[in-house]
């Protein structure tokens, strides 16, 4: 599952990867950086039973009030997890395989809050 959308001109893709470990969500958020340009992030997956989360937001988006770290903390609440990392890239871990898919939908819901007060 992966998941793109705009919001003004910052792209705005989540996606749910298959039994990726971080080095692979690592890499992927590399590819997906250098072509989204404005863009964050936020890509999740599930191995041997835990949970690994990754969150990338690009310096012009930083400069509008999104942060990796603030939307890793967010996911994490749902992944019976943690996270840490600063504000162009987090990421997180935890043990709540089966509420992946909420944490992602959170992180959009959380992602879209913060840019509706820019946008409208």
């Amino acid at each position: 599952m992966t998941e793109s959308q705009k919001a003004g001109d910052i792209n705005i893709i989540i996606g749910k990867l298959s039994s990726a470990d971080m080095n692979q969500l690592r890499r992927g958020s590399d590819t997906i950086m250098s072509k989204a340009g404005s863009a964050v992030v936020v890509l999740g997956s599930s191995l041997e039973n835990k949970v690994s989360v990754l969150a990338r937001v690009s310096d012009d988006v930083i400069k509008k009030g999104i942060k990796a770290k603030e939307i890793i903390d967010q996911v994490c609440l749902l992944i019976d997890g943690r996270g840490g990392g600063k504000e162009k890239m987090a990421q997180g871990g935890g043990t709540k395989v089966e509420g992946l898919d909420k944490a992602l939908e959170q992180a959009k819901k959380f992602i879209m809050e913060k840019l509706e007060g820019i946008f409208l």
